[in-house]
């Protein structure tokens, strides 16, 4: 699925960094982060 995110040019680039050290997309990462910050505020919801 496809999701368009307006973020800051340093978000993007620190994303950017980020995937080609690990050698990885911007998407993967950013779906990671993501999947992350739901777990955290749902579980701290409970």
């Amino acid at each position: 699925m496809r999701l368009q995110v307006d973020v800051s040019e340093d978000i993007k680039t620190r994303l950017k960094v980020a995937a080609a050290k690990q050698n990885r997309t911007m998407s993967e990462l950013a779906e990671e982060a993501l999947a992350a910050y739901l777990a955290k505020i749902e579980k701290a919801g409970k």
